[in-house]
């Protein structure tokens, strides 16, 4: 594994683009959801080194399907950038889709693994915490619902002391109030 060099094409731009397709279908499948119940989306880009697609065309395209995807997901989505090569491997191009995710309000990491089997392991659990704690953070920022506390008017039994509810109920008890009718 030392020896071996990153080679070959890689096209960023068709990948970003089919992801971004797919989570776009799922989106659309949540159309009749509230904003705040459509599920957390993690993009997770692994790569080698620099993009084969080298373009200012592809570099424009492929920022602006992240970027769209993160003006449309904000806080839902975390883009996760993963180098993986030795050190000196051209990862520039990735770290900025991090940052472009970032700029548009979703999360963004990025993290050079280098060639370490130890430092994979440890990233893609990076990841896995990552997606855990924005779904944490995301159901505990939901707006909870005010609970309706039930309220009943008390009376005394006739020949007890002990008080027992009337069926009446109203909303938010502070504390019980007595009914005097029925002495």
């Amino acid at each position: 594994m030392k020896t071996v060099q990153p080679r070959s094409h890689g096209s960023y731009v068709e990948s970003i683009e089919y992801a971004a397709n797919v989570i776009n279908n799922d989106l659309n499948s949540f159309a009749n959801l509230d904003i705040d119940d459509i599920p957390a989306f993690m993009l997770v880009l692994l790569s080698d080194g620099a993009p084969s697609d080298k373009r200012d065309e592809d570099k424009i395209r492929r920022r602006n399907a992240v970027c769209r995807l993160s003006q449309r997901l904000k806080s839902k989505l975390t883009v996760y950038g993963m180098g993986i090569g030795p050190v000196g491997a051209d990862f520039q191009q990735l770290k900025s889709l991090v940052d472009v995710a970032k700029d548009q309000g979703s999360d963004g990491q990025f993290n050079h693994a280098g060639l370490s089997s130890a430092e994979l392991s440890t990233t893609f659990s990076t990841m896995a915490t990552s997606m855990t704690t924005t779904r944490t953070e995301l159901l505990s920022t939901k707006p909870k619902r005010p609970r309706t506390e039930k309220r009943f008017n008390m009376r005394k039994k006739y020949n007890d002391v002990e008080l027992v509810p009337l069926r009446r109920e109203t909303k938010n008890v502070s504390r019980y109030r007595y009914d005097s009718r029925n002495r």
